[in-house]
């Protein structure tokens, strides 16, 4: 949608047939587990492209099968032989998760760069944890959660930097 969700564009439909990953069959509470049940989709949006802002939805309906699983979309620009990444942040990672106190997280940080590590709260409430300039690379930071006092409760971790941000859900026991 390019008009704060007003109307939206279907830009591709996927069947059921065409995006089983575990053998075509539907499992009881099928969870993906490893990464060969996990397949790359791309799609051109490139009608978008100047627009100030967008907003992309998936939409997933079930004839009786059990769950959808979506993980690591990436927004990229430019053609298949120019990629560029929207964002200078990928491959991030939260362990443990959920978590009662200590968070790791690693990512790889493509460009040197200041960076921000916040928590975002149901409310939209923000707690910064730390900031500072990091180097390009393969990077891995440890919080103690307990010393931010974060209460227990469902939070999303954003990681920013001056190119855009990366955004995980966090769970805090």
């Amino acid at each position: 949608s390019d008009d704060c969700g007003s109307t939206w564009s279907t830009e591709q439909n996927l069947f059921s047939l065409n995006i089983y990953t575990n053998g075509g069959a539907p499992a009881n509470n099928f969870t993906p587990s490893d990464q060969s049940e996990w397949e790359i989709r791309t799609l051109d949006l490139s009608a978008y492209a100047g627009k100030s802002k967008i907003q992309i939805r998936f939409l997933a309906r079930s004839g009786g099968h059990n769950n959808f699983w979506i993980d690591d979309v990436g927004l990229y620009q430019g053609s298949f032989t120019g990629l560029k990444k929207i964002t200078d942040i990928d491959f991030v990672q939260l362990f443990p998760n959920p978590t009662s106190g200590k968070l790791n997280v690693t990512y790889t940080l493509f460009n040197d760069s200041e960076v921000s590590y916040s928590l975002v709260d149901r409310i939209g409430n923000e707690t910064v944890l730390f900031s500072r300039n990091e180097v390009a690379g393969e990077i891995s930071r440890e919080f103690d959660l307990q010393s931010f006092n974060v209460a227990s409760g469902v939070y999303i971790l954003k990681i920013q930097t001056s190119e855009g941000a990366m955004v995980r859900k966090l769970i805090v026991r």
